[in-house]
């Protein structure tokens, strides 16, 4: 598993952007990328790679 943070200071409602990369390319799977706030999931989000 692969983690990341990045830290967001937002007075009220807010849009972030974020981009996931590996060098050399993702490997053919299925992947999970899960988002979270205040130490708790926002949500999470599934993707194939094929």
């Amino acid at each position: 598993m692969y983690e990341t943070s990045q830290t967001i200071a937002a007075n009220g409602p807010a849009v972030n952007e974020f981009h996931v990369s590996m060098h050399g390319g993702w490997p053919a799977g299925d992947y999970q990328v899960g988002i979270f706030a205040n130490d708790k999931s926002a949500g999470a989000s599934k993707f194939t790679v094929r």
